[in-house]
């Protein structure tokens, strides 16, 4: 695929889907999107404001959290976040927080419980 095609495609998902996130928070509908990579030519910056609720799970460095949060507000972090802590926007606040962690093979234990059955 050429890169105008390219750039042509990817303009019209990025339009559908800032049309979705903007008719969603009208309707208080909300709405899920998640990246693997949190960086600003990932998601643009009229979507990303339309997100009423912002989540950075897992090693976040301070790019990615000034991307996803802004600049403005960001809290000051001492090291990466480990596995099972992360970020999120409550309003302008920005929040820590702690999410359980499995210490087991989450496929293994699926196994054994369809195995009994």
């Amino acid at each position: 695929m050429n890169t105008d095609a390219s750039k042509k495609m990817l303009d019209s998902i990025e339009a559908k889907v800032k049309r979705l996130v903007v008719t969603g928070r009208a309707l208080n509908i909300n709405v899920l999107l998640v990246t693997q990579v949190a960086a600003a030519n990932t998601l643009n910056s009229s979507i990303r404001a339309n997100l009423p609720l912002k989540l950075v799970f897992g090693n976040a460095n301070r790019t990615i959290l000034e991307t996803t949060f802004g600049i403005g507000n960001m809290p000051k972090i001492s090291s990466l976040m480990e596995k099972g802590e992360g970020m999120y926007s409550e309003g302008n606040d920005i929040r820590h927080f702690l999410a359980p962690t499995l210490n087991f093979n989450i496929i293994n234990a699926f196994e054994s419980l369809k195995s009994e059955h």
